[in-house]
């Protein structure tokens, strides 16, 4: 996938998904890939964007980033029960790891230890198995 800018994501190596297709593509990755799923109205969502370009360069080497429209893609918006945007899942093979939920609006702090949590249980996954 080649790395576009969503429409208020300027974005380092984020990929914006525009199909169902891209979607699945994504989500089936062996490497662990965060989705982010965005609303161009919403105030939380252009307050991530602001900080997000750094944290996709503290994580490109561990994680693939993609955004997904809320509003374009309600059936994955449903299928994956998010309630709220931003709503950040990671996944790996199609699973979901970890998710991001908060009615607070996220810092770049939050969204930099959400990964590293993630990241860290991928590792035990790997080391021990599903078993947490």
């Amino acid at each position: 996938m080649v790395a576009k800018k969503h429409g208020i994501v300027d974005s380092v190596t984020m990929v914006s998904l525009e199909s169902p297709w891209e979607y699945l593509n994504f989500i089936r990755s062996p490497r662990p890939s965060v989705l982010i799923f965005l609303t161009n109205w919403c105030g939380d969502c252009l307050y991530l964007t602001q900080y997000f370009p750094t944290i996709e360069k503290r994580f490109q080497n561990s994680l693939d980033f993609a955004s997904l429209d809320a509003e374009a893609f309600p059936d994955q918006v449903q299928m994956h029960h998010v309630l709220g945007v931003p709503s950040l899942i990671l996944f790996q093979e199609s699973q979901e790891i970890f998710r991001f939920v908060t009615t607070r609006r996220k810092t770049a702090p939050e969204v930099a230890d959400f990964l590293e949590k993630g990241l860290q249980l991928i590792a035990h996954r790997r080391n021990y198995g599903n078993s947490v």
